[in-house]
């Protein structure tokens, strides 16, 4: 699961740093409107924008593997089970 997470670890302190910067725009502003109603349909939008192009960037970055091989499913040998892999 950590794998995941450190993965899109980009995305999340990017959001962060968005909301982090507009709240000290906002204070630095003195608008009470403004402070009160944060636009969350602009951060919910930008955050999903960024986690569909990291997806994409890890489609085609993390996973380039090169097709082909030769499949070697698993085996029960008699030393144990010996997990199934890709002869390359």
């Amino acid at each position: 699961m950590a794998a995941y997470i450190i993965r899109f670890l980009p995305v999340i302190i990017i959001i962060i740093i968005v909301i982090v910067i507009w709240l000290l725009a906002s204070k630095k502003n003195k608008d009470p409107n403004l402070s009160s109603n944060p636009p969350w349909f602009y951060f919910i939008a930008f955050a999903i924008i960024l986690f569909g192009l990291i997806l994409v960037f890890l489609r085609f970055d993390q996973f380039s593997e090169k097709p082909g091989g030769n499949y070697i499913p698993p085996q029960y040998t008699n030393e144990g089970i010996v997990p199934g892999y890709v002869d390359r």
